[in-house]
């Protein structure tokens, strides 16, 4: 959607200036019936990187509710889950 000047200024001067911008690349992917997004930030890093990469990797999956969690890529080393840990929340 095009966004005329004014309203972009309009929603500048809303800006929370206690967040920062981010940048990343994102690479989308199915792995077996699952769907993939693989957020890979770039510079500037958010502070909270403190200067390390940070990839995220969301998953999409048709499976019902309650199903066992959806395979994870074997091509991937997962470091860890940060489903509902609030520094890495959206």
């Amino acid at each position: 959607m095009k966004l005329p000047q004014r309203e972009y200024n309009r929603y500048m001067a809303m800006k929370d200036k206690q967040r920062c911008a981010l940048h990343k690349k994102r690479r989308c992917f199915t792995f077996g019936p699952d769907y993939f997004h693989l957020d890979i930030y770039v510079e500037p890093l958010p502070p909270a990187c403190r200067g390390k990469p940070l990839m995220i990797l969301e998953t999409y999956t048709t499976a019902p509710k309650g199903d066992s969690k959806p395979d994870l890529p074997d091509f991937l080393d997962i470091e860890r889950e940060i489903t509902g840990f609030g520094p890495f929340s959206m």
